[in-house]
């Protein structure tokens, strides 16, 4: 097998700059924000509050708001990401498929 260098670089040629403490907290508070929105049940509102509640242990309210989205502006997105792991809802009665146990009663007759 070969080892094949397109271009080698020094550190010197990094292009990013370093980020701010705040600026990674705030990532991974976006990052966590949205991972729970998609895998709990809770209401997303609750899940945003939590998150930035958590953020606030370790990044000043200052830089939170002046950082953190404002729940108006990243609402959709929240909401788009959990339609992605809710099925859709059925839109006749033909697309409603009902399981055994919810067709029949706690004495096992039909419902």
């Amino acid at each position: 097998m070969r080892n094949i260098f397109l271009r080698e670089s020094s550190l010197e040629e990094h292009t990013h700059s370093n980020l701010e403490f705040f600026e990674i907290e705030i990532e991974k508070a976006l990052g966590a924000l949205k991972s729970r929105v998609f895998n709990s049940i809770l209401e997303v509102p609750q899940i945003y509050e939590e998150v930035r509640a958590d953020l606030a242990r370790v990044v000043s309210p200052v830089i939170i708001a002046s950082k953190f989205p404002p729940y108006r502006t990243i609402k959709s997105q929240l909401y788009y990401i959990r339609s992605k792991s809710r099925p859709a809802l059925p839109t006749s009665k033909k697309d409603l498929t009902l399981s055994d146990e919810f067709i029949v009663t706690n004495d096992s007759k039909r419902f």
